[in-house]
């Protein structure tokens, strides 16, 4: 207690001494301001400046509900331009196109200024002119068949479920454990699966027409349903792919796009090679399993039926895990609209077709009962390399994506095998 006393007792003498001498106190005081102002700005400095190398490209704040969906990673100053001025004109470009696009497959709002799904919804059975990006999204999805598109009431039950905080909100939305959620699935299956109750007409010249019948649009109206149409999971393939073809347009190829879900476009054609994490789930511990590497520009899809919150924490939003172990993921069959997968995970790869490409084409074996050495060879022949995971095997067909270093402990080791 002394001891803080004569602390006390020194610093009021101090006072006296300075307000004796008011020009001692004024000098410091501007030296301590000229200290701020250029501390200030040396941080605004570094804050602007950008270092070479590889570095995150960050969004604009209006793209903030899409952001930690998207990430672009590019090797600034590689071209031998500035690293600032070439980091300042990808990020305009990389936020434009991403704000872009999230507005046209947003089901959620609708904008004043462009038709986007949800305009789409509200407008059935008229004819709708839409920005070509959606189009040819649009368009893509029905050329290859699958009837994605129209599961959006069921998406909704899903994304409820994905999205629950516990067993008992989970359940509330989960057709496997809500006979009133089984019943609605039956109703809605019945239309999203005909094409004589909903199907898109592409008018050419950027025209779409959304065709509903009376009897699913007076059921819509029963049952709160305003969504007919959404692309949900399939989305960010539509996003990375936008995003990659605007940078490679205007010239900017030393870097890559990533979604939170599994979609990766690489740009680099300098030979540079990459590396993707495959995971498995063993006795409900993750493990990662094995990885890939590629060089190249390419396009990834890896699909996964379990959570690796470890490392992704997205993936909260994106799969739910009951407490006894049961995960519920938004990868539904486009039958019944269960979300049982064929094998844990699957990459698919291809050196020409886009993320959204593969995705669709891939998609129909995912969720198939069974994925077999034939379904390998089908996609193979549609110019996409597969990996894939399932129980302590990892599996592929193609040398320029072979797996690499399987990991193994004293309590479990994997197995990978070339398909031939």
């Amino acid at each position: 207690m002394k001891f803080f006393k004569k602390r006390r007792e020194k610093i009021v003498e101090n006072i006296d001494v300075y307000n004796k001498r008011p020009w001692l106190r004024l000098v410091i005081v501007i030296v301590l301001i000229l200290v701020g102002i250029s501390s200030i700005t040396y941080g605004l400095v570094s804050c602007l400046n950008r270092n070479t190398g590889w570095q995150e490209i960050e969004l604009s704040k209006e793209c903030y509900m899409i952001a930690p969906e998207i990430n672009l990673t590019y090797n600034l100053g590689a071209s031998g331009v500035s690293a600032t001025a070439e980091y300042k004109k990808i990020s305009a470009l990389y936020s434009d196109i991403v704000y872009k696009a999230y507005c046209l497959f947003d089901i959620y709002e609708e904008y004043d200024d462009t038709a986007n799904l949800l305009t789409l919804s509200h407008k059935p059975n008229r004819e709708v002119s839409v920005d070509p990006l959606l189009y040819n999204a649009l368009k893509l999805a029905a050329d290859n068949g699958g009837r994605h598109l129209y599961y959006a009431p069921l998406y909704e039950m899903n994304y409820m479920v994905c999205n629950s905080e516990d067993d008992d909100t989970a359940s509330l939305y989960d057709p496997t454990r809500s006979d009133d959620i089984a019943s609605y699935y039956e109703d809605v299956l019945k239309f999203v699966n005909s094409s004589e109750h909903i199907k898109l007409e592409l008018k050419g010249n950027n025209k779409v027409k959304l065709v509903v019948s009376d009897e699913y649009i007076n059921f819509a109206e029963n049952n709160e349903i305003d969504v007919f149409i959404d692309f949900y999971w399939l989305r960010n393939a539509f996003i990375v792919d936008a995003v990659a073809d605007e940078l490679i347009s205007e010239g900017y190829r030393l870097g890559y796009i990533s979604s939170c879900n599994g979609f990766i476009r690489n740009l680099d054609d300098s030979g540079t090679s990459y590396t993707t994490n495959l995971y498995s789930l063993i006795d409900k511990n993750i493990y990662c399993s094995a990885g890939v590497n590629s060089s190249g520009a390419s396009s990834e899809v890896y699909l996964r039926s379990f959570p690796v919150t470890t490392y992704y924490e997205y993936d909260n939003y994106l799969y739910y895990v009951y407490d006894n172990g049961d995960v519920v993921s938004q990868y539904l069959n486009l039958t019944d609209g269960s979300v049982n997968t064929s094998v844990s995970g699957l990459l698919g790869a291809s050196k020409e077709l886009s993320c959204a490409e593969i995705a669709l084409k891939i998609y129909p074996y995912y969720t198939a009962e069974k994925f077999s050495d034939d379904s390998a060879k089908a996609l193979k022949d549609d110019g996409i390399s597969v990996v894939w995971t399932h129980d302590n095997v990892i599996s592929y067909n193609d040398e320029g994506y072979k797996p690499y270093g399987p990991y193994s402990d004293d309590t479990v080791s994997f197995e990978i095998v070339k398909i031939k």
